[in-house]
């Protein structure tokens, strides 16, 4: 059992995730039985820490997975033959591109404070992208460039690692999501909006539609719920912010990246860990406290890419990618 736990990659510790899974065990229990409760309590609509987590705070994992992508870019640039050269300058163009998008939507959200730019039709969303264009290029090319001068293969693994796990995480919460289209909170007994951004007011019968995440799947089918072009508001379980996130758990990872000693590297994994972890549990918070999802949504999204961080890092102790043999 020893062994097992102290496996790890590129200084993440895989006994590190019992940490976050644990975390989202307790707090799956406690919402499965107090979900209603709960945001009734504490959701505020307008909580500037929720606002803010919901649109600006995700330039965080975005620009890590950024990273990502010139670090895997960047070790295939290093090989000798011109074809993975070629992929590797691909791959980090669209790492930035793909970011680059996501970031300028996250910041147009209208709960996320970003009505201004949205109600600016074309214009404020091509300075949303532009904006996400700007921070993810200046953070992706200088680490492309900056990470040259390092291992490849070691580059190509944390890279893969960390491209494999967002797209992974985001994939499959998109479909769980889709199988039980359970209602936002601030959907049922708050304001919302429509696809167009007009507001509206939940009814006090609308709290009626709520329900555990465990009850009543509806299995891709929408059957019950109005039939409107803004479906966001039957995405509440699983938390998809949250499981993207905790891309930042993997932060210990990046520091293999750079040409730091290894008595430093030891100090300072775990308090990138650490800071990854208070990140997670802000932003969790965050999402029941701005009423876009309940308890028990951030738990399961928390249990699941934990689980997947720690089968990651199992495959990759068995798989080991070779440059050589890309050579």
């Amino acid at each position: 059992m020893k062994a097992f736990l102290n496996k790890q990659m590129a200084g993440m510790r895989l006994w590190w995730l019992l940490i976050p899974l644990g975390l989202g065990i307790i707090f799956l229990i406690i919402g499965s039985f107090n979900d209603l409760a709960i945001s009734q309590a504490i959701a505020d609509q307008g909580n500037w820490l929720g606002m803010f987590m919901e649109g600006w705070g995700m330039v965080i994992p975005f620009v890590m997975t950024t990273i990502g992508g010139a670090a895997l870019g960047g070790g295939l640039f290093q090989l000798e033959k011109k074809f993975w050269k070629i992929l590797g300058i691909i791959l980090l163009i669209v790492a930035i591109g793909v970011m680059a998008y996501q970031t300028g939507h996250y910041i147009l959200k209208i709960h996320a404070g970003g009505g201004w730019l949205f109600y600016m039709g074309l214009g404020g969303k091509l300075i949303a992208y532009g904006i996400g264009a700007v921070i993810n290029a200046a953070v992706g090319i200088p680490c492309f460039f900056l990470f040259k001068t390092k291992d490849p293969e070691n580059m190509i693994r944390i890279g893969l690692f960390i491209v494999l796990f967002v797209g992974l995480q985001a994939g499959i919460l998109e479909i769980i999501k889709r199988a039980c289209y359970r209602p936002r909170y601030r959907w049922i007994a708050m304001t919302s909006y429509d696809a167009q951004g007009n507001a509206y007011v939940a009814t006090p019968d609308m709290i009626s539609m709520y329900r555990d995440w465990f009850a009543n799947w509806q299995w891709f089918s929408r059957k019950g719920y109005p039939d409107v072009p803004y479906k966001d508001y039957i995405m509440s379980f699983p938390s998809g912010h949250t499981g993207m996130m905790a891309v930042v758990l993997f932060a210990p990872m990046l520091l293999h990246l750079f040409e730091l000693k290894e008595e430093k590297r030891k100090i300072w994994e775990p308090i990138s860990f650490v800071i990854g972890l208070i990140l997670l549990v802000i932003l969790a918070f965050a999402r029941v406290l701005v009423g876009a999802h309940w308890v028990s949504d951030v738990s399961f999204a928390t249990i699941f890419v934990s689980l997947l961080g720690i089968a990651m890092i199992l495959i990759n102790d068995k798989v080991k990618v070779k440059a050589k043999l890309l050579a």
